[in-house]
């Protein structure tokens, strides 16, 4: 899922850029990674953990940030190829047989089933998602939904730093 915040309400930041880019973009990256890392930890707290409490999603969020000439970028995102997977669920289809043998594993894990049991499960739950495909998680979008204010307030301080910073001389 790409988000892209647009600051373009903020009148003053074309200013700011301009009368003192790296007072700006240092603020500004400051005001992101807390994002950021605010975002992550929430979704950390409510994604999926793995089987047996492994990685899973849960384990695999990490967030960048990049300070650019006129910009700041900020990106919280997952390592596993199957995020996408659970957030937006998916249409009926096959499940390959490592993707049978990973339900059983998690099977295993999650309800200490025996290696029989588990793979009988897993056949199951393939068979469910051959039919009927897997329902949407949205985990991402209600993080996103639910931190706007908090973003919006951690923006707003980002700004008044920069302009109290300019009127007292610091740029």
């Amino acid at each position: 899922m790409n988000i892209t915040l647009d600051a373009s309400e903020f009148s003053q930041l074309a200013a700011f850029w301009e009368r003192a880019p790296d007072l700006t973009r240092a603020a500004l990256g400051d005001a992101v990674e807390r994002i950021d890392a605010e975002l992550g930890a929430t979704l950390r707290r409510d994604l999926p953990a793995g089987a047996g409490r492994s990685a899973g999603l849960r384990n695999s969020i990490h967030h960048e940030e990049a300070a650019l000439a006129d910009t700041v970028i900020g990106m919280v995102y997952s390592t596993m190829p199957y995020a996408a997977y659970v957030e937006f669920g998916t249409r009926p289809h096959r499940v390959s047989a490592e993707g049978i043998q990973s339900l059983a594993d998690w099977v295993q894990a999650k309800f200490n089933e025996d290696e029989g049991t588990a793979t009988g499960i897993a056949h199951a739950i393939a068979w469910k998602i051959r039919r009927q495909g897997t329902p949407a998680n949205p985990v991402w979008q209600r993080t996103w939904e639910g931190a706007q204010p908090r973003i919006r307030a951690t923006l707003e301080v980002a700004m008044r730093r920069i302009a109290d910073a300019l009127a007292g001389g610091g740029a």
